[in-house]
């Protein structure tokens, strides 16, 4: 029996019922309304409705991207416990596919658990100057030969190395990595660029990730979740992301420019 579909059926009825409750009007009295009306007009307050939205958007997508490796484990588990494998070689195919399954999940859900950790203030992010040029070549060596075997054009503009930014250097180097992969991932020709711009008028740096990706082009599910993981890190960073679509599509890091770490031992030596 397919335990699965009797469970969505459940939740889905559940979820129905209520949003059904929520969506009903309510008579408002006019002091309530002016109450209202006042709240809405307070920043603070509209900062946390925007919070509230945004977790609600981060747990659907979260949601969804962890139930797509959970239906495979389950489907593959089916066709095992079924006896529809042929061999025992494809039995244990079935098994190898539902534990990378399970490895792809696990992982996303550590992820997201850092990231909430990061939010909550339980877990300090470690910011320090952070050497672009060396962060490009870092991930470079990592994305190269995806992009390779899906005849992809790499291209990363190595920066100034004189170019530091005040970041977090484990999360700016995941950060990267999502915009790089999830084009890779997204696209199926064409040339990737990764550069970066140092704008000492607003003591910012912009990293940026362009491709020349069709506007038609269906995002990979996963890559809605990471810019939402991205967007959210680098707000703590005290930077922003930006997406534009035209004329090319690209994304856009801002993160505070950072000054360069003193060498101790030129700064002893003087």
């Amino acid at each position: 029996m397919d335990w699965s579909k009797f469970l969505y059926w459940g939740v889905g009825l559940g979820m129905g019922w209520l949003l059904s409750k929520r969506l009903q009007p309510t008579r408002r009295s006019p002091v309530a309304t002016d109450a209202i009306a006042q709240l809405d007009a307070q920043p603070a307050y509209r900062m946390a409705i925007e919070m509230e939205r945004f977790k609600a958007t981060f747990l659907a997508k979260t949601s969804h991207e962890l139930r797509s490796p959970l239906n495979s484990i389950i489907s593959l588990h089916q066709l095992i416990l079924s006896d529809l494998s042929d061999s025992p070689e494809e039995e244990r195919e079935f098994v190898a596919q539902a534990q990378a399954a399970a490895q792809k999940m696990l992982s996303r859900l550590d992820e997201v658990i850092s990231v909430s950790k990061v939010q909550a203030g339980t877990v300090a992010l470690e910011l320090q100057p952070v050497q672009l040029s060396s962060l490009f070549e870092e991930v470079r060596s990592l994305t190269y030969l995806q992009a390779q075997n899906r005849s992809l054009r790499l291209e990363f503009d190595r920066p100034d190395r004189a170019i530091y930014v005040t970041a977090d250097p484990r999360w700016l180097r995941q950060i990267l990595l999502h915009l790089v992969t999830n084009a890779i991932a997204t696209m199926r020709e064409g040339t990737i660029q990764v550069a970066a711009q140092a704008s000492p008028a607003t003591k910012t740096a912009q990293i940026t990730v362009t491709d020349d990706r069709p506007a038609s082009t269906e995002p990979v599910p996963e890559t809605g979740l990471n810019l939402m993981i991205d967007q959210l890190l680098l707000e703590q960073m005290q930077g922003g992301l930006e997406q534009t679509i035209e004329p090319a599509y690209q994304i856009r890091c801002t993160l505070p420019l950072a000054q360069p770490p003193i060498d101790r031992a030129v700064a002893n030596s003087v």
